[in-house]
């Protein structure tokens, strides 16, 4: 027995001392900056995923490379044992990847160049666009007309971005949105570092998301990942059934079947008042599948009951006359989508913040007197590095945004609804592995205008709040929380937060960099894919239309808005107040907030599902049982992200398109 122990002992104190190695971090980095590169050209323009990649909170691909390198320390355990791959080191290459990946997704950067140049080419005159280019900052798009068609035609020149004439004329945007999204990333960052120890150390939140890609590096091989028979009966059908369906894209002979969003209300439901439910959505993806299995029940209980309560009262709405039955899920018709969000996120930002009042208190205190709170070095930064690190990036946020053209009050207003949405996501995020964040109606833009009216914007404040569109409109990728669950993995495989932030910062600065230039060069060689959806072009033209909304229909706020607003904060601090007064209370804040912000309209039916399949395990089985189950829903996502990325590849080689293996999004 001390002979096994000795033998085990030098491996694991091995393990700590390389750490981060410098051979991870140019692995990582270069993985990073290739993976990044392909995903962009593949999301935007090669039509290989109808659901992008980078939609979801476990990025598949980023997976599936994970799963190649354990198949390579495989090799290198039967012939150069000294050359494996630590957790550390997987953990390192896994972070930078996603870091890097998620800041470039399709939702954020992606749709920054649609937003900030659709109207100089797509807007008609009747639109009135010619109007607004004398208001756009000269930093925010080049100033030559030339210039900005040539990046919708295309010129069939695959360097032509790199030609003088064109990338002289982008260098200052270019430089001024690289730097924009460095400081809103910058300013999560601290935020995420001044509540690190109340989430992770506090309230013992452990990232759930992260646990497959956690087993895989203390896995450290492929055998070892596989040993359990679960996850290869999870895998294998996966793989099988996301390959046929692939194969079925391209020979119409072989079946598929569907596992994307997939329409069904409106052929359920076809008269009033329950057509007033419409539209409801389904979907089956594997990976969402394995995720929300890891879902507390409360929680996934609670997610599907509101978004069927809330259907229920869609239809005794259309029942008493107070909605239209095909109003679908506009926004201002009851239940009011977008004005009970808003206040549910503002109810949840009260219930995050009082819960982390006392940390929070002492963290300003070692801040403000520079006085070293114990457990200090184990932060990703100083608490006085995070808390002016964090006000520095938002003074600047606003007063660039001051400087562009936008009230001051309203600047103020919009980055605080835009950070306070975000620290609360991350709390979230921190808690349960939902696959996909979707909160549609949660826009910091949109929420300016229902504080003080359309009419209380001039012009000026429409156009730079309409360029603004692309960071904040669905907030599907979730910048913060990617950068909290590195410091998560890292100390789950011993591995020390502060040279962490360094890893973090190169990870996100070479996703804008990479991201930017390769989406103008691809934009400058193929020119626009489309001006509508499901093209990122389509963002472009939401923006634009909201803008018009703003300026054309000027007036003052509506007090059903705040009323909505007020009413639906006051549901969410009385669930936290209830769940804190009677243990056991079955229903949960984070519930009302999904269901009523788009986050649940795929994957209610999922959520249901395996809500009532983890009941019944734990009911019947017990926690044993149910640990003993997670390798087979480990295995839906790992053959999920196996499929998704070979087929990506294969697509690329064979230089072919198809809706993925998920097959097409059916509306």
């Amino acid at each position: 027995m001390k002979t096994k122990q000795s033998e085990k002992a030098p491996e694991v104190s091995t393990t700590r001392k390389r750490g981060i190695t410098a051979r991870s971090v140019i692995i990582g980095f270069i993985l990073s900056a290739g993976h990044t590169g392909w995903l962009v050209w593949a999301e935007t323009f090669s039509g290989y995923f109808a659901m992008p990649l980078t939609t979801f909170m476990l990025i598949q691909s980023v997976i599936a490379i994970l799963l190649f390198l354990l198949i390579i320390n495989s090799i290198l355990k039967r012939t150069i044992r000294r050359w494996m791959f630590t957790p550390a080191e997987l953990m390192v290459i896994f972070s930078m990847m996603t870091l890097s990946t998620i800041i470039a997704g399709v939702d954020l950067l992606q749709t920054l160049l649609p937003v900030l140049l659709w109207p100089r080419y797509y807007g008609a005159p009747t639109d009135g666009y010619d109007k607004l280019y004398g208001f756009v900052p000269r930093y925010f798009i080049p100033q030559d007309p030339l210039v900005i068609k040539q990046f919708f035609t295309g010129s069939y020149d695959m360097w032509r971005f790199f030609r003088p004439e064109i990338f002289k004329a982008w260098i200052v945007p270019l430089g001024f949105w690289i730097v924009f999204l460095f400081l809103l990333a910058f300013t999560m960052l601290c935020l995420g570092s001044i509540l690190r120890r109340q989430w992770i150390d506090n309230e013992k939140l452990t990232f759930p998301i992260i646990e497959l890609p956690l087993q895989m590096a203390k896995a450290n091989t492929i055998g070892e990942m596989f040993k359990s028979p679960l996850l290869s009966l999870g895998f294998f059908p996966t793989v099988a059934l996301l390959l046929m369906n692939g194969l079925s894209t391209i020979y119409p002979s072989i079946p598929g079947c569907h596992l994307n969003i997939t329409g069904i209300g409106y052929s359920i439901f076809t008269t009033p008042p329950l057509a007033g439910m419409n539209p409801i959505y389904i979907c089956w993806w594997p990976c969402a599948i394995g995720l929300c299995y890891l879902i507390p029940l409360d929680i996934s209980f609670s997610c599907w009951f509101f978004y069927v309560f809330i259907r229920l009262s869609m239809a005794f709405a259309t029942a008493q006359g107070w909605r239209d039955p095909w109003a679908g899920l506009w926004a201002e018709q009851f239940p009011y989508f977008r004005h009970i969000t808003s206040g549910a996120w503002i109810g949840m930002f009260i219930v995050v913040m009082w819960s982390a009042r006392g940390h929070l208190a002492s963290a300003w205190h070692a801040a403000m007197s520079a006085e070293k709170m114990p457990g200090d070095d184990r932060e990703p930064m100083s608490y006085r590095t995070a808390v002016f690190g964090a006000m520095i990036g938002l003074l600047l946020l606003i007063g660039i945004t001051i400087i562009s053209g936008v009230s001051p009050h309203l600047a103020i207003l919009f980055f605080t609804i835009y950070f306070l949405a975000i620290v609360v996501m991350t709390r979230i995020y921190a808690q349960i592995a939902v696959p996909i964040f979707e909160l549609a109606y949660l826009n910091s833009g949109i929420f300016v205008t229902d504080i003080v009216g359309t009419g209380g914007l001039t012009r000026l404040d429409a156009v730079v709040l309409g360029h603004y569109h692309w960071f904040n409109r669905t907030f599907r990728q979730q910048v913060m929380g990617h950068e909290m669950e590195s410091y998560a993995f890292a100390e789950r495989v011993e591995v020390r937060n502060r040279p962490m932030t360094a890893l973090v910062i190169l990870s996100l600065i070479t996703g804008i960099i990479v991201g930017l230039v390769t989406l103008l060069q691809l934009y400058y060689y193929h020119g626009s894919p489309m001006p509508g959806w499901p093209s990122p072009m389509g963002v472009g033209a939401e923006a634009w239309s909201i803008f018009n909304g703003w300026t054309r229909n000027p007036a003052p706020p509506q007090p059903y808005i705040i009323i909505s607003m007020i009413f639906s904060g006051l549901i969410v601090l009385g669930l936290a107040v209830a769940r804190n007064a009677w243990f056991g209370f079955p229903l949960h804040p984070i519930g009302y907030a999904f269901a009523s912000s788009y986050a649940m309209e795929y994957i209610w039916n999922i959520v249901l599902i395996t809500w009532l399949i983890k009941t019944l395990v734990v009911r019947y089985g017990g926690l044993k049982l149910y640990r003993k189950s997670l390798p087979l829903f480990f295995g839906l996502i790992l053959g999920d992200a196996v499929m998704q990325l070979t087929w990506g590849l294969l697509m690329t080689v064979l230089g072919m398109k198809s809706p993925g293996p998920y097959l097409e999004i059916r509306w």
